[in-house]
């Protein structure tokens, strides 16, 4: 017995400190016209666990493609850049935003409208997945 609770509070923990997740607020995209091809994502990610959180694949049902992106100001000109992966540091929150980082959502498979939900999946860098859905606005 005692061999039995000893295997089950280490395979607790170890899911605890191997497993990324985060806390998703306030998840949204701006309903689009029917004809576009791309809609965006924004939200904030909060990180509460003990270790930095590395999305390194961001996918969609909905969607042929999902990527995350950068917006920044180079010589007078806004720049749109994809980003590979995307970090969470430890006990801490990063924005997706207009005008700076956001997701991509590339070639809708349907006409979203406001109201309805969108799936997404983040990939992590120690290969767990987490799903969550988002209303469009």
């Amino acid at each position: 017995m005692r061999s039995l609770i000893s295997t089950l509070i280490f395979l607790t923990l170890s899911t605890s400190v191997f497993s990324a997740e985060l806390e998703i607020k306030n998840a949204r995209a701006p309903e689009a016209p029917p004809v576009a091809s791309v809609m965006a994502g924004y939200m904030t990610l909060l990180n509460h666990s003990a270790s930095d959180v590395i999305i390194t694949g961001i996918n969609s049902p909905g969607f042929k493609e999902v990527e995350l992106h950068s917006m920044s100001m180079k010589d007078g000109m806004m720049h749109m850049e994809q980003q590979d992966t995307f970090t969470i540091a430890s006990k801490n929150k990063r924005e997706l935003e207009p005008g700076g980082f956001h997701l991509m959502l590339i070639k809708p498979k349907k006409v979203f409208r406001a109201g309805d939900a969108i799936e997404v999946s983040f990939s992590y860098q120690d290969k767990t997945t987490q799903t969550f859905s988002f209303k469009v606005k």
